[in-house]
């Protein structure tokens, strides 16, 4: 079974325009892993339905994210801290499904270092 691949007008891929994302505001380079999870989230302030797809990613460096100007802060939160973040709950089921059994274990669908101390998720809010 083959898949068809998108890709936007400079000619990436969706893995490929998410790492640059993630560069761009976290200075952070990132190797794109798998789809986790995809749905519908509405944004009630503008009456619009977008469809949210996430992907897992692995930080390919061990420095801390810069905040860029387009969030209000940045921060690295280990998986028990993530329940009580304000952000849609769809993003909460991705980190969840995307999380190493330990924190210094990766996900089978990676070999990626994963930072040791508990804080391997970067949310930009």
């Amino acid at each position: 079974m083959g898949t068809a691949r998108r890709q936007d007008r400079a000619g990436r891929t969706p893995e490929e325009c998410l790492a640059r994302e993630i560069t761009e505001e976290t200075q952070w380079k990132v190797t794109t892993g798998p789809i986790l999870d995809s749905w519908m989230y509405h944004i009630a302030t503008v009456e619009k339905d977008v469809f949210i797809v996430t992907y897992g990613c692995c930080p390919d460096t061990t420095t801390e994210p810069v905040l860029s100007h387009e969030h209000k802060e940045v921060g690295l939160f280990g998986e028990y801290e993530v329940p009580a973040l304000n952000m849609p709950d769809g993003y909460k089921r991705s980190i969840a499904t995307g999380s190493p059994v330990s924190e210094s274990t990766p996900p089978n669908w990676s070999n990626r270092p994963w930072r040791a101390d508990g804080a391997s998720r970067a949310v930009p809010s």
